[in-house]
């Protein structure tokens, strides 16, 4: 789920309805506020990433909600 706007949120939720996923992951992970709003909104675990460059980023990605985080940087594995 590619968060650029409102309207790539809400076509992401009308995909979400039609595909039913078990996971969706939220990009860019760094958007605590909308991992939260999107695991409440569609009751699915929410796995963060992209541009998460930090511990920081990767805790509040968890405390939003998101089950795992995916990072490129080895250093936060």
């Amino acid at each position: 789920m590619f968060l650029l706007d409102t309207l790539a949120l809400h076509t992401s939720y009308q995909t979400t309805r039609t595909v039913e996923p078990d996971v969706l992951e939220v990009l860019p992970g760094i958007l605590p506020d909308y991992i939260q709003k999107v695991r409440t909104d569609t009751s699915i675990d929410v796995i963060a990433g992209g541009l998460i460059s930090t511990h920081e980023d990767v805790a509040s990605a968890i405390r939003a909600g998101a089950k795992a985080v995916t990072t490129s940087r080895k250093d936060l594995w």
